[in-house]
This record gives structure tokens, C-alpha cells and sequence, in this order.
């Protein structure tokens, strides 16, 4: 028997079925493999029920209402204090991010982690590529001066952070730090 799939298929061209296909609602032509039983617009208004329907003008009027009691002045504060402030603003990561579009390091959108800005001002230079900039206090929004430790690289910050884990296990076994309900706890 002869092998009839693929290129070796005589309706076989250029990716496409010879066979024209009907969209099953309209009757318009589909050049689609086969694949779609209906056109674009007949399958938005098949998976879409709501689709070219309108509200009645009441449920417009109910619908308004209720919007324009949600996003009120203080709605969007809320949303936007703890991301936004001014210039700065919080990454998805934890790091804030500062506008500075002459700063040679920035990003496609015109952002510098702060972080980098704050030790470039404390060491009076530019940052090499290769530093990193450890958080002390592990808290990556804490962007102090004296909580900022500048490490020449991926080694030298890796054994801050072994340093770290070491000193875990003793504080853990002397009882000074205990763990309780899925967090690590300072007794006393």
C-alpha cells in the first residue's frame, strides 16, 4: 500500500487542504485545515452568547453606578500607594524601581533598581556589571544606606549568603530563633 500522508497526499499544497470547508452557521468559505466548523465572527457569537446584544438603558444607568462607586478617589489610592509613589515604583520581584532615563543601566521602559542608584551615591563611582548589592536585612524594598552591602561578585555574594544559612542551625539549636507556624521567630 502506498504511503498517502503528508506531502505524499494527493490534496496535499503548500500546508493547505485542497477540500474547501463551510462554516456550519454562515455557509462562508473556511481555509482552515479542517480544524474550525465555523468562520471567525460565527464562532465569536457561538462562544460568546452576549455578543451584539445590548443593555436596557436601566441596566446601563445600575451598571455606571456601581462603577463609579468602586473607582472612587480612594480605590485608586489604595491600588496604587503600596506599586506607585512619584518616580518610583514596586517590580513584581520586590525591588523598586526608579525613572532616571540618562542612567546609562536603565532598562527599556527608562527604570534603575534603586538599590544600585543609592550604592552608586554612597562609593562615588558606577557600578561594574558584575556587582551585586546585598540587602542585609534580606528585605529588598529596605533601601538604606547602611542596610546596603556592595559584594564584587557572584561568589563574594554567595558567601555572604552561606554565611547566612550557617548561622541559622545555631541560633536555632541555642533557642534564640525558633520556628513556629511557617515562620522563623527572635525569642526573648
Amino acid at each position: 500500500m502506498k504511503n498517502l500522508r503528508g506531502k505524499n497526499n494527493p490534496n496535499y499544497r503548500h500546508g493547505k487542504c485542497c477540500t474547501p470547508h463551510y462554516c456550519i452557521n454562515c455557509g462562508k468559505s473556511i481555509d482552515k485545515m479542517g480544524r474550525s466548523i465555523r468562520c471567525p465572527k460565527c464562532n465569536l457569537l457561538h462562544n460568546n452568547p452576549f455578543k451584539g446584544k445590548h443593555h436596557s438603558k436601566e441596566t446601563r444607568k445600575i451598571i455606571g453606578e456601581k462603577s463609579k462607586a468602586k473607582f472612587t478617589k480612594k480605590f485608586i489610592k489604595k491600588i496604587y500607594t503600596d506599586r506607585f509613589q512619584g518616580n518610583k515604583h514596586r517590580a513584581i520581584n520586590g525591588y523598586t524601581l526608579v525613572k532616571d532615563y540618562n542612567h546609562p543601566d536603565k532598562n527599556s521602559h527608562g527604570d534603575i533598581l534603586e538599590h544600585r542608584l543609592v550604592m552608586e551615591k554612597k562609593i562615588g563611582r558606577r557600578l561594574k556589571k558584575k556587582e551585586i548589592v546585598h540587602h542585609i536585612d534580606q528585605d529588598r524594598a529596605n533601601n538604606k544606606r547602611r542596610n546596603l552591602y556592595l559584594c564584587s561578585g557572584m561568589s563574594s555574594h554567595g558567601i555572604v549568603h552561606a554565611s547566612f544559612r550557617k548561622l541559622l542551625p545555631i541560633l536555632l539549636e541555642k533557642k534564640i530563633v525558633i520556628f513556629k507556624n511557617g515562620k522563623y521567630l527572635f525569642k526573648g
